[in-house]
């Protein structure tokens, strides 16, 4: 069970000197220097979400000291290696990661906007859905070429469906579906680059075959 006593030191360590309730952005990357993690590793996004974190490089002392009960940690160590557990449990629970994933978009965004800015978006969808979308490269590339605008909240939060449904090669993806327009939008500009690209795979298998057989 986590000390109390040993989280408060532990937060105290980290806090702002001018602000006696709160670790600003400074203390934050001691913190994770400490932890041995870079801020675009996913430990550091599961470790927002359990401390429910409400500003991006900030922790108010409530946050840190119950995120830190919950996980049943007080010390940087034990911290580091909790997290990694928590990150294994959450990639296979699709409950959890879509808690974290949906999370994230409210946590990454400015306060004053209803979308998260697309500069901001694209790191996290490389943190969060590395592994996990085959067209997560073609979406970002997709998404600097042609849209270069906010992503909606709705965009953001059926993309996690799309890529857990729909095939790589788009095959099984229905036009008139409830999808956003900015997923049509994708499908539409990247079908031909797929099946170039199929083409492409084809005719060289084809040529190497035919190199096979000439050879033998």
């Amino acid at each position: 069970m986590a000390d109390r006593k040993k989280i408060d030191q532990l937060f105290n360590k980290y806090r702002d000197p001018n602000e006696v309730d709160k670790i600003t952005a400074d203390g934050t990357l001691r913190m994770l220097q400490d932890l041995k993690l870079s801020p675009d590793n996913r430990l550091v996004l599961i470790m927002v979400w359990k401390m429910k974190a409400a500003t991006q490089c900030e922790f108010s002392r409530e946050e840190f000291q119950c995120g830190l009960l919950e996980l049943g940690v007080d010390s940087i160590d034990k911290l580091r290696n909790k997290l990694a557990i928590v990150e294994a449990e959450t990639i296979k629970d699709p409950g959890k990661f879509r808690d974290l994933y949906v999370f994230s978009f409210a946590y990454a965004k400015n306060p004053t906007q209803k979308g998260i800015e697309l500069d901001m978006a694209i790191p996290y969808w490389q943190i969060l859905l590395h592994g996990r979308f085959q067209l997560l490269k073609l979406w970002t590339q997709f998404l600097t070429e042609q849209h270069k605008r906010s992503i909606p909240r709705d965009t953001w939060v059926l993309l996690l469906d799309f890529c857990q449904t729909i095939n790589p090669d788009l095959s099984n993806y229905d036009e008139e579906g409830a999808w956003p327009v900015l997923i049509d939008d994708f499908v539409e500009w990247a079908r031909p680059r797929l099946s170039s690209s199929a083409a492409k795979g084809g005719s060289s298998s084809s040529s190497q075959e035919r190199h096979e057989v000439t050879s033998s």
